[in-house]
């Protein structure tokens, strides 16, 4: 269905092999009993580029745990001057896999091999140039289909007066670009921690999204790019081994097939982007508490007979040594700026934001868009840790408490509000503009 009201819209797609060699410690995990032994699967960086008339935009996915905003920015700049496209329109996502190399987003997870780190920039540049090169005339599709191979891992949690079981987004969005009855690329978008693989993985892996992607484009043809919804809180259903992860993936490959089945209408919708930079608020304790903390775990790191334990406690050591000896010398932050972006194409809007989202924003966000389709990017354009909702903050657990492994401090119970107005403001803003 072409138009002759806008410029053409093309798309091309490239990929790259970022797989490190053995040797390099693997991120996702801390207490891991040795460096990454072997791969078992490639880890690829793929990216999607479309361009419109004089107009240029990109989406990458890489199968990485997360891309650290200085690493973003570099990659951003090569991409730039290799091929013109603008960096503010580049979306650079992590599938957040926990079986690929540690980086330096992360903290006490394994040391950054900081020579793989130059390469990897590189690599992730020379995909997006790739799918730069040869653009075709495409049509977009885009469908949604249900696949429960997710639970929310706050289930578990023992909280009094708790209603109802916490949430579980199961929708997979689909967006599809074709040339004629070739396909050049796909999006699917699922909210799922990709840890079927635990800590006892020594081998490189993308997890269950590269035995997805592997799926669809044997059966389908073009590539897939998996970005990742809003996870924060959402795990396999099943874990543990690589014949799991097989499985769970091929589930959602067949979702994605049935749902790629059924798509007939393509459009040739146009296309445009908006960000605004939010600012979302901290709660950074006080040197008091700071103190409490290193002087408790001190004490936990020495007695503890737990090597895992040990680890943890080490960290919360660090942690609070370091913003100790910040808290010396000036305050402590009250905010942080955060990117959010959204894609507009027609009836489709991509929305992107960093962080590992809790699954219950992502509800809302779906609830209120004005878009049919509204694919909820995560992990991209930095990586600030959990962004738990008020809740969550309320009652507590691992999500509220991550942020140690990203050198990061608390959000406010606030964040998730700011988050929420911005986000919904973004998205009508898009409407109404489609709308002129």
């Amino acid at each position: 269905m072409f138009s002759w009201g806008k410029p053409m819209l093309l798309a091309g797609a490239g990929r790259s092999v970022i797989t490190p060699e053995p040797g390099i410690d693997l991120g996702g995990y801390a207490g891991r009993i040795g460096p990454a032994t072997g791969v078992h699967d490639d880890l690829f960086a793929t990216a999607l580029v479309f361009k419109q008339g004089k107009e240029l935009f990109a989406l990458v996915s890489c199968d990485l745990g997360g891309i650290s905003y200085g690493m973003g920015q570099r990659i951003r700049q090569a991409v730039f001057h290799q091929s013109g496209i603008p960096s503010h329109r580049i979306i650079l996502c992590a599938t957040h896999t926990h079986s690929g190399p540690t980086l330096d987003v992360f903290h006490g997870m394994g040391k950054p091999d900081s020579a793989y780190s130059v390469i990897l920039e590189r690599k992730i540049a020379a995909g997006v140039v790739q799918a730069v090169k040869h653009p075709k005339p495409v049509e977009l599709f885009a469908g949604k289909g249900r696949v429960k191979i997710n639970v929310n891992r706050r289930s578990c949690l023992k909280i009094r007066n708790r209603k109802k079981d916490c949430p579980v987004d199961e929708e997979v969005f689909v967006l599809k670009a074709a040339a004629g009855d070739k396909t050049i690329a796909r999006l699917v978008n699922y909210a799922c921690h990709p840890v079927v693989l635990t800590r006892d993985n020594l081998l490189f892996s993308a997890d269950y999204p590269g035995a997805t992607r592997k799926v669809t484009e044997s059966v389908l043809g073009g590539l897939t790019l998996f970005f990742p919804g809003c996870s924060g809180d959402q795990n396999p259903v099943h874990r543990g081994s690589f014949d799991t992860m097989e499985r769970l993936g091929t589930a959602l490959a067949g979702e994605v097939i049935k749902v790629e089945s059924l798509l007939s209408e393509g459009k040739q919708p146009e296309l445009r982007m908006l960000t605004r930079q939010v600012f979302l608020p901290l709660l950074p304790p006080c040197q008091e508490k700071l103190r409490e903390i290193l002087a408790r775990n001190t004490i936990l790191q020495k007695r503890s007979a737990d090597p895992l334990q040990k680890i943890v406690a080490q960290r919360w050591i660090d942690w609070a040594s370091f913003y100790l000896n910040i808290s010396r010398q000036r305050p402590l932050p009250e905010e942080i700026p955060i990117a959010v972006s959204a894609l507009f194409l027609g009836e489709v809007v991509l929305v992107s934001f960093p962080g590992e989202v809790l699954v219950e924003i992502g509800l809302k966000i779906k609830k209120k868009s004005p878009f049919k389709y509204t694919f909820l990017l995560t992990c991209a354009d930095g990586l600030v840790g959990y962004l738990p909702t008020r809740k969550a903050l309320q009652e507590g657990g691992y999500e509220t408490q991550a942020y140690i492994w990203y050198n990061g401090l608390p959000f406010s119970p606030q964040a998730e509000r700011i988050l929420l107005a911005n986000i919904e403001e973004l998205l009508h803003q898009g409407k109404s503009d489609s709308s002129r």
